[in-house]
């Protein structure tokens, strides 16, 4: 993520020299912005205090505080205001909202192959023999993939489409607090309701991702049994796109924040259009999406241009959109070579899979040929799915346990599980072409974190001169691979202290006003491995003048709601050391965080908070 707000921070700034950009550039709505507001702004008071001459016009993302706003006033320019709003420290990201976006769809020029041939030459039947036909995780979770599209033919005799169980539909009430009303369907960002429209492009990369398989009916998807969530929102303006995308992105954080009571286990989005010659420096907030995704877990898939060019060099949205949790994806063919009218570049294409006469489910039961880059890209989301569910437990347990980091590791055995052909040579990532089998295969070889249960007390005085000790009583789940033997790395503010694997640790002055630390190792048959960091205590002399008594949290263990006394500067941090929150305190606040363990630093104390 610091990555991509360098980026930001640079292209903001530099105008990157790609192809035909200015024709691409001069379409954008003329009296629109779309603006990414610090956190914790207030969209109508800062149109009002800050005298910016815009007005909100339409929130697109409650979590992430963007808005879509008007320009009410002439007193300047358009380019003096974006210029000036650019430097207010309230605003994040300032943007157009863009108008030249595009299906990724292309007329078949090709005599048709038969029914489905891209199955055999992506290894789906070995696949579904060997590992899973999709549907349901190994810990019970309905897998889903949200296609972001012009809608969906929702009473398709051969799809599954998701429906969110929460949401009483047609009742015009947000039954379960999401921010969105009566999205039992799915999102129509279009209109800002529930109401899915029935399209015939995006029917038909529902069914590559998942019709239905083994039922008697029409075709079958790479996935047999997954769950497509419609999100119209492939539109010709860029702030209907960014408003689909934060639908997925609220609904996937939902669920990892009440353990799956809300939300939908989303593993990948499929975004079948884009924007030829774009240049990703002018499309921050659409390209910064995908990052948001990443972190709560979501894998994205975007078509490449249905146009002969290097993206590296001439551009494209989203294809060449910087960060890491996005895929790249061009169309291939049954002869395996990329398609004559498809974009390619080996810095922003990662892969290639089958998009050329592909058969597959369209409107009112019916059942079509398509070609194009938007065919090719659900073949990858599908295959994602498909890792989800042929997945063990404890690597499902690994994932809830860190989405961010588990859907990277997803990411690199789809590429290392693809078929590396000469065709695509200088062409694609490696030359990569997608393979389902070797996709799953080099998935499940990838070692697991055991993830340690249990407690580790330290007991001693923090004081300096003192001797900290080690009180450790832990297993290890899953039981594969079996938990070695154990050793314990003392740490001071998340650095290893050189020296000191021990299982006591003698504080010194270099540790006043430091969090140390203790992290579990375990050596197994998969090399080292290493927990969470566990059992912080606070390092200083003279515990009793420093301790502050008033630092109190409750209830404790808690629900998730912790309410905070004390005053002073609050820092949660996760047991991987990571900071979740920093926050002022005046006497009290009442914070949130998902079901885990945390430590709440405030001045030199230090509480351990459990959300069961």
């Amino acid at each position: 993520m610091k990555k991509f707000i360098i980026f930001l921070n640079i292209m903001l700034l530099v105008t990157m020299s790609y192809g035909q950009e200015q024709n691409s550039e001069a379409a954008y709505v003329d009296n629109e912005f779309i603006i990414w507001l610090m956190q914790d702004v207030d969209a109508y008071a800062f149109a009002a205090d800050s005298n910016v001459g815009i007005m909100p016009k339409r929130q697109l993302s409650e979590r992430l505080n963007i808005w879509l706003f008007e320009i009410n006033d002439s007193k300047e320019s358009r380019e003096d205001k974006m210029s000036r709003l650019n430097k207010n420290a309230d605003v994040r990201v300032i943007q157009n909202n863009h108008t030249n976006i595009m299906l990724r769809e292309a007329i078949p020029d090709d005599p048709y192959y038969s029914q489905q041939w891209a199955m055999a030459i992506m290894s789906l039947p070995q696949a579904w023999e060997e590992y899973a036909t999709g549907g349901i995780t190994a810990t019970g979770d309905t897998i889903v993939v949200a296609v972001i599209d012009g809608g969906a033919f929702l009473n398709h005799e051969d799809l599954s489409f998701w429906k969110n169980t929460r949401e009483i539909p047609n009742n015009s009430i947000d039954d379960d607090g999401n921010g969105y009303v009566d999205d039992y369907h799915g999102w129509n960002a279009y209109y800002h309701n529930g109401n899915v429209s029935s399209n015939d492009h995006g029917t038909h990369v529902a069914g590559i991702i998942g019709a239905v398989g083994n039922n008697g009916k029409g075709v079958c998807g790479v996935n047999w049994n997954v769950k497509i969530m419609p999100v119209c929102g492939s539109s010709g303006n860029e702030s209907i796109v960014v408003e689909a995308y934060s639908y997925v992105l609220e609904m996937r954080a939902r669920y990892n924040e009440t353990n799956g009571e809300e939300g939908a286990f989303i593993v990948a989005t499929n975004s079948s259009f884009g924007v030829d010659y774009g240049n990703p420096a002018n499309y921050p907030i659409w390209c910064a999406m995908y990052d948001e995704m990443g972190q709560v877990g979501i894998l994205s898939c975007g078509a490449g241009p249905n146009l002969n060019v290097n993206v590296d060099v001439v551009g494209d949205v989203p294809s060449t959109c910087p960060g890491d949790y996005l895929i790249g994806i061009t169309n291939t063919t049954s002869a395996d070579v990329k398609n004559s009218s498809a974009g390619y570049g080996i810095n922003n294409i990662d892969i290639g899979a089958p998009g050329t006469s592909i058969y597959s489910t369209v409107p009112n039961n019916n059942y079509s040929f398509k070609t194009g880059t938007s065919m090719a890209t659900p073949q990858v989301s599908g295959t994602i799915a498909l890792m989800y569910a042929a997945m063990p437990e404890e690597m499902m347990l690994a994932c809830k346990s860190d989405p961010a980091s588990f859907c990277l590791s997803v990411r690199q055995a789809l590429f290392d599980g693809a078929d590396n052909l000469a065709s695509l040579d200088g062409l694609v990532a490696e030359g990569r072409r997608l393979n389902a089998y070797g996709a799953i295969e080099r998935l499940l070889n990838v070692p697991v974190i055991p993830m340690l249960i249990g407690e580790v007390g330290i007991v001693g005085e923090a004081v300096v001169g003192e001797t900290l000790t080690l009180k450790a009583n832990l297993s290890s789940t899953p039981i594969i691979p079996e938990l070695g033997e154990l050793s314990y790395q003392w740490q001071r503010d998340s650095t290893n202290i050189d020296g000191a694997v021990f299982q006591s640790y003698t504080l010194t002055e270099d540790d006043v006003d430091a969090l140390i630390c203790v992290q579990v190792v375990a050596e197994n048959c998969t090399g080292t491995v290493t927990s969470p960091v566990i059992g912080p205590v606070r390092g200083y002399s003279g515990i009793d003048e420093n301790e502050n008594m008033s630092f109190k949290v409750y209830p404790n263990p808690s629900n998730g709601k912790i309410i905070v006394e004390g005053s002073g500067q609050l820092v949660v941090t996760n047991t991987h050391g990571q900071t979740v929150l920093v926050k002022e305190i005046i006497d009290f606040v009442t914070i949130e965080l998902p079901k885990g363990m945390y430590f709440a630093r405030l001045g030199n104390s230090v509480r351990k908070i459990v959300v069961e």
